[in-house]
């Protein structure tokens, strides 16, 4: 049985995942449609994530994994708020493998706004998404 939903919020923003294990990009991008949320992007990095925010890409919501190959999920925060004000507004819930409680907070203090721990529960995730659009729509109005 699905846990009651929030009703009222705008499911057209623009989320981004990215995580260098396919197998988990398949499986978020799955829990996401199901959803209804279709108005997402997947990346396998966070340098390719930047790549995209460098020629203009839009994103309201980023789902980061913490612990990849390359540039860290933190590092790729921190630059993608370095890149352009038009993404200090951006969202971000870090999922990882590795929840030691030094990386939870250097993540809060990057400006993280949730942390996931993997295994993470999809119902906790989509909840996450529903409270931080819901936050949004209401900054916007």
């Amino acid at each position: 049985m699905k846990p009651q939903r929030i009703s009222s919020f705008n499911k057209n923003k623009i989320i981004a995942i990215v995580d260098d294990n396919d197998h988990n990009l398949k499986a978020i991008e799955m829990t996401l449609e199901s959803e209804e949320f279709n108005n997402f992007h997947s990346f396998a990095s966070g340098e390719e994530f930047l790549v995209y925010l460098e020629k203009g890409g839009k994103v309201d919501l980023v789902l980061m994994d913490s612990v990849m190959k390359g540039i860290s999920g933190l590092e790729t925060i921190k630059q993608m708020y370095e890149m352009n004000d038009k993404y200090n507004h951006v969202e971000v819930i870090i999922h990882t493998a590795y929840p030691e409680h030094i990386n939870k907070i250097k993540s809060l203090k990057q400006g993280v706004c949730y942390y996931l721990e993997k295994p993470f529960d999809v119902n906790e995730l989509i909840l996450q998404i529903e409270i931080i659009f819901t936050r949004l729509d209401k900054i916007q109005a």
